[in-house]
């Protein structure tokens, strides 16, 4: 149930999955669903059962990464893996992209999905330290816009019942 998008969302962190009871997950994901309209659930980077069980019970899959070699294979797993369950890859999330960044462009292409990329701003981290939304800590954050922009790119991709299944290409941080 990765869905972005106006109304309330409600963030799971999953981290903590290795000492839960990961067999209850799809069915708690489903509860979650029907009462809000958006859930989206964090997972780690990797292969593991605590990134698998999620990937396999989501709707559509966002990868998070930076420019960094290990995050981007780690995306690069992760995606095989969301193809691999059958669960569509709607984007790409590239933090810390500098302006002139050729790596959203190159990411698209190799992956086959949309690439948003996200610069650095003090915005962002203003609202991480403070818990507050990135539009309360800067209205005008170019940051913001890119989010608005990879939600939108997410939504499109559920509306037309998935991402790309097709080429070579997570959550890497």
């Amino acid at each position: 149930m990765a869905r972005l998008g106006p109304g309330p969302l409600l963030w799971a962190d999953t981290r903590g999955a290795r000492a839960a009871e990961l067999d209850e997950l799809p069915r708690t994901l489903d509860l979650l669903d029907r009462k809000y309209k958006h859930v989206v659930v964090d997972t780690p980077a990797g292969l593991a059962r605590d990134v698998g069980v999620p990937v396999a019970s989501a709707d559509v899959v966002l990868l998070v990464t930076t420019p960094k070699k290990p995050a981007l294979l780690n995306a690069l797993q992760t995606r095989e893996l969301s193809l691999d369950l059958d669960t569509p890859v709607a984007a790409i999330a590239l933090n810390k992209a500098g302006p002139e960044s050729e790596m959203p462009d190159r990411l698209e292409d190799e992956f086959g999905v949309p690439t948003t990329g996200i610069p650095e701003s003090e915005a962002v981290a203003a609202a991480q330290e403070t818990g507050m939304p990135v539009r309360q800590a800067d209205p005008d954050a170019e940051a913001l816009e890119r989010y608005t922009e990879l939600a939108r790119t997410i939504q499109e991709c559920e509306q037309r019942g998935g991402g790309a299944r097709n080429s070579i290409g997570n959550t890497g941080r």
